[in-house]
């Protein structure tokens, strides 16, 4: 975890895919099924794993940002102790340069983005979806048997001619029997 410190207090934010919490993964789904700029989703990644958000414009601001950090309280759903600093764009940015393990840059005749996650832990083990269980992989796919990794293999190259194989590529990940079985793949893809 990365520790920043803005005027005397230090906050923790994720330095690699493997440090990020499931909430903070379905945030960052969410970012990236809207069409919003690479640097306004490091803006925004940043501003969620510290429970921040921006405080209303005003004049005597400057070209400063408000930005508000609560921490969320024990017992109750609302944050709580919110504290808030005045920073600059320029500081706003370099914080978000933080999430930079999100992205990588493909050099072509141009410059392009995109999310690339590097995740080795699953945050998802077992997840139940239409009445079903479905269980999944341990952390780095160590449990998976060769069989399974051969039909994975062909399900993802066969993903790049025809996206609508994904749902073949996560059944073959998770699964509804306790041991992957081939037999069943194609009622979990489902």
């Amino acid at each position: 975890m990365h520790t920043i410190q803005i005027n005397d207090d230090c906050y923790r934010v994720p330095e690699s895919w493997d440090e990020l919490t499931e909430k903070q993964l379905s945030y960052l789904v969410n970012l990236t099924q809207s069409d919003i700029p690479i640097e306004e989703l490091k803006v925004h990644m940043m501003l969620y794993c510290l429970n921040a958000h921006v405080c209303r414009y005003r004049d005597i601001y400057r070209h400063q940002v408000k930005i508000s950090i609560g921490t969320p309280g024990n017992k109750i759903p609302f944050r709580t102790h919110k504290k808030k600093y005045l920073l600059f764009p320029e500081e706003v940015n370099r914080l978000a340069e933080l999430f930079n393990f999100l992205l990588m840059c493909e050099k072509d005749t141009e410059m392009k983005y995109h999310v690339h996650p590097e995740l080795t832990v699953n945050p998802y083990r077992a997840f139940f979806c239409r009445f079903r269980k479905f269980r999944g992989p341990e952390d780095g796919l160590l449990d998976i048997r060769f069989e399974q990794f051969m039909h994975l293999q062909h399900y993802l190259d066969a993903m790049n001619l025809d996206p609508e194989q994904i749902n073949h590529v996560l059944a073959c990940l998770w699964h509804t029997s306790k041991t992957f079985n081939i037999n069943r793949l194609e009622k979990d893809a489902s």
